[in-house]
């Protein structure tokens, strides 16, 4: 005898499944970059990163402080 199967995949099922792709490929990328910037820090090599972005910012930020006191 022969069985039959009903399977319906509504169209959010789609959407789900492209968020999911998208989603894993995001998280490699980040992934491999972070163990990059670790693997370069550990052989002495600098690579950019975001405290230097973070204290240039507050450097030029007190500069205008100074500046406007001034």
């Amino acid at each position: 005898m022969q069985d039959i199967l009903f399977a319906y995949l509504d169209p959010g099922t789609g959407s789900m499944i492209w968020q999911v792709i998208i989603a894993s490929f995001m998280g490699i990328v980040i992934v491999f970059g972070v163990m990059k910037n670790k693997i370069l820090s550990l052989l002495g090599r600098k690579s950019p990163s975001l405290d230097d972005a973070d204290e240039q910012e507050s450097d030029s930020a007190q500069a205008e402080v100074s500046d406007e006191r001034k």
